[in-house]
């Protein structure tokens, strides 16, 4: 994996940036709020489900 050149550091815990593909962002980047190491978590549990089962998870389907 890599980070294709949009890593950055994260001050004071959280961020705000909105990038990546649209399968993997969890609901508070949807929201357009500050995010921290769990949407990576949220990231890494699309990517499992997927590998799983061969389907994206389509979060447009949970409640935001």
């Amino acid at each position: 994996m890599g980070d294709l050149g949009i890593a950055k550091m994260i001050k004071e815990g959280v961020a705000n940036t909105q990038i990546g593909t649209p399968h993997y962002m969890p609901p508070e980047l949807w929201q357009n709020k500050k995010y921290t190491f769990t949407s990576d978590l949220w990231a890494l549990g699309c990517l499992l489900y997927e590998l799983m089962t061969y389907r994206h998870v389509h979060i447009f389907v949970l409640k935001l």
